[in-house]
């Protein structure tokens, strides 16, 4: 079963870049507001209540781990679903939260909120089940899954369940938002892919302070004003500032930006990356992520990009699936969006083969590789930085 909702996505919070990269990104959930966020997705709570309920069968009378408990929801279904203990274990400071959560709910007698991190805390026995809610933006951001991976190799006893138990991540191509022609002339007949084949977008030719005769693939309305202005700058002005729409473009092409799609805009089937088995992956095995992919694409389009996404699902005697694909209601982790340098056209059954490596970094944000050809030729490659934004 997939749980939908219309609840509008938010996002997570970005983690702040200092030197201390764990202590910033156990800071960044200290804001409550990250949590009323997750807590008002109904798709991420809702499945999540709805799982541990039917897998009550796997809780009743047992002892549960919440990993990364947050304001301790999850440790409250658990207790809503049987189970005779619940450690809470929390390594930032809204653990405090989660205490009064605990007593206001008159759950004390179940639930024991731990502050500290699940690698240096002690709990006082093993336990038959872990639950969490590790899933960062395209899965892996945040580095999350290797705290439950070390709960799992040091306090789950044999036997023992973990929930979710099955993540799973998937890749199409795109085109953008309204692109219905795949032409790229525009209303009077002009076509702009020579100019942007060197990169260079602001000349004296450019005619408009409000519109950009070039309309870069990957640009959003905010910064396609943005660069409408440096480019605007020499003609109004005399001021040649072209080179910071330049930087713009460039910089913005090289993040995987988290945002929402529409289903219409996928030009082809899905194609599954990677499915990981929490109760076996392994630290190593999370180090780089590496798939190959192959579409064939339905209809005429441009292919602007690729987007990821994820599911994960409980092992009820009726699956629950969590669903963070277009093809669902949103969630705020919404989707992972990798945009090419240059658009591509494509026809009825073009095929797209590549692969993708995804590799988080110290700093438990991910850095991205893709390569890909059109119908075997060329092969082109982007590298992505992702940070959450």
């Amino acid at each position: 079963m997939e749980i939908n909702s219309t609840t509008p996505p938010s996002k997570r919070q970005k983690i702040a870049v200092t030197n201390n990269y764990d202590d910033a990104y156990f800071k960044s959930y200290e804001d409550l507001t990250v949590h009323a966020g997750m807590i008002g997705d109904s798709v991420r709570t809702n499945s999540y209540r709805l799982a541990l309920l039917r897998c009550s069968d796997q809780i009743l009378g047992k002892v549960v781990a919440d990993v990364g408990a947050g304001t301790g929801i999850l440790s409250c279904f658990c207790a809503q679903a049987g189970a005779k203990k619940v450690y809470a274990i929390e390594a930032s400071g809204v653990a405090k939260i989660a205490e009064e959560v605990v007593q206001r709910n008159k759950l004390a007698d179940k639930i024991q909120v731990i502050r500290g991190r699940i690698e240096e805390v002690e709990l006082p026995e093993k336990v038959d089940v872990i639950v969490s809610e590790w899933m960062g933006y395209f899965l892996l951001m945040e580095s999350m899954l290797n705290s439950i991976i070390y709960a799992r190799d040091k306090w789950l006893k044999p036997g023992g369940v973990i929930l979710p138990n099955v993540a799973t991540m998937y890749l199409a191509p795109i085109r953008r938002d309204g692109e219905e022609d795949e032409d790229d002339d525009d209303e009077d007949g002009n076509n702009y892919d020579n100019e942007e084949e060197d990169g260079k977008f602001g000349d004296e030719n450019h005619t408009s302070n409000s519109v950009a005769p070039l309309q870069p693939d990957c640009f959003d309305d905010a910064v396609q004003d943005e660069f409408n202005v440096w480019i605007s700058v020499k003609r109004q002005y005399g001021v040649d500032m072209s080179f910071l729409g330049e930087r713009l473009y460039d910089n913005y092409i090289k993040k995987a930006h988290v945002d929402s799609i529409y289903s219409t805009q996928i030009i082809a089937h899905p194609c599954k990356l990677s499915t990981i088995d929490i109760l076996t992956v392994t630290e190593s095995e999370l180090r780089k992520i590496e798939a190959k992919f192959n579409f064939s694409c339905y209809g005429q389009a441009k292919l602007h990009g690729f987007v990821g996404w994820f599911t994960v699902s409980f092992p009820c005697d009726k699956e629950v699936i969590l669903s963070t694909s277009p093809y669902s209601l949103q969630t705020h982790w919404q989707q992972t969006i990798m945009y090419l340098r240059k658009g591509e056209h494509v026809e009825q059954d073009t095929a797209i083969d590549g692969q993708i490596s995804i590799k988080p970094n110290r700093k438990r944000f991910l850095d991205i590789d893709l390569k890909y050809a059109i119908n075997d030729k060329q092969t082109k490659s982007q590298t992505y930085f992702m940070d959450g934004s």
